[in-house]
């Protein structure tokens, strides 16, 4: 299993409503696209501050995939690429931290 974690910092002056249409956009990828197996929106959780804690992103979206392939044909997925045209005039900054699952122990 492989999750795809992406953390996604807004610009300046994006509005709520923006932030809303953007969840909705990943929630509407994650359906356009049979490979994900499961997907969440997530915003920064209200965690003690700690040094090594960043809260300072806006959103996060995970996608979990059951192997790499499926992965990699959600990247070149047409809706995949209709979602980056539509939103990423939005983000200042965006990281990918994709993890492969392994077995228990």
């Amino acid at each position: 299993m492989l999750i795809h974690n992406v953390y996604f910092w807004f610009k300046e002056g994006v509005s709520e409503a923006e932030k809303s249409d953007f969840e909705q956009g990943i929630r509407d990828l994650a359906a356009a696209v049979p490979q994900v197996q499961q997907a969440r929106v997530g915003r920064p959780a209200a965690t003690p501050a700690r040094e090594v804690v960043d809260h300072s992103f806006g959103r996060s979206l995970f996608f979990w995939f059951n192997n790499v392939e499926d992965h990699n044909a959600y990247q070149a997925h047409p809706a995949h690429e209709l979602f980056v045209q539509k939103f990423q005039h939005l983000w200042a900054r965006v990281q990918v931290m994709d993890s492969q699952l392994g077995g228990g122990g």
